[in-house]
């Protein structure tokens, strides 16, 4: 990919993107704003990520900074936005101000449900996570996390990572945590959310 996020947290989501197909479901609604790039990617059934960047250096001009975003006509109004860069529900598909001031990237995800369990569990030794929408239906959209594990015997140790495509981790017990009892604690990058368990071997 020609693509790179400036955000270190999305380099395992990074991995699981492919360049969109067809047009880019955020518009730009001012139309001063041609130093405004929108970048669309795909990340499996349910998912495509829009990058905002501005390619202007903004630390002179606030105003330059914040630009309102739209929809493309073929958006349902009942689609959702999350915002990466708070970890936020932006809300349903409506006109909105992406603000650049902090920032020359903001990183935004558009599904068509809402995320509404994280799920963890053990099984044959393998650490599973998938995010749940409100009917239970696992996500099949490459989804990023930050997951920490901690064990009676150890500090905690936290990375960065992401659902495939199809809206599967698995990832192997490390052999450090040994057979005691560990706690798992995911927290989304889309929503700030944290879910906990306990894992037993």
């Amino acid at each position: 990919m020609r693509f790179s996020f400036e955000d270190i947290r999305l380099a395992e989501l990074e991995r699981e993107l492919r360049p969109g197909n067809g047009l880019c479901p955020l518009v730009v609604l001012d139309p001063s704003a041609a130093t405004i790039r929108l970048t669309h990617l795909s990340a499996g059934r349910d998912a495509t990520y829009v990058v905002i960047d501005n390619d202007r250096d903004t630390s002179a001009n606030v105003n330059a900074a914040s630009v309102t975003i739209g929809y493309a006509a073929f958006v349902e109004g009942t689609t959702l936005i999350y915002d990466l860069t708070d970890e936020t529900l932006q809300g349903k598909a409506r006109p909105f101000t992406c603000d650049l001031s902090r920032s020359q990237q903001r990183v935004y995800a558009i599904l068509p449900v809402q995320i509404e369990t994280i799920r963890i569990r053990l099984r044959a030794g393998q650490i599973e996570v998938v995010f749940l929408d409100a009917c239970g239906e696992r996500i099949a959209a490459a989804l990023p996390f930050e997951l920490t594990l901690s064990g009676a015997n150890g500090e905690p140790v936290s990375s960065y990572a992401c659902t495939d495509c199809d809206g599967h981790f698995v990832r192997a017990r490390p052999a450090s945590m040994g057979s005691m009892p560990a706690d798992v604690t995911v927290r989304s990058l889309l929503t700030g959310r944290e879910e906990r368990i306990t894992l037993r071997s």
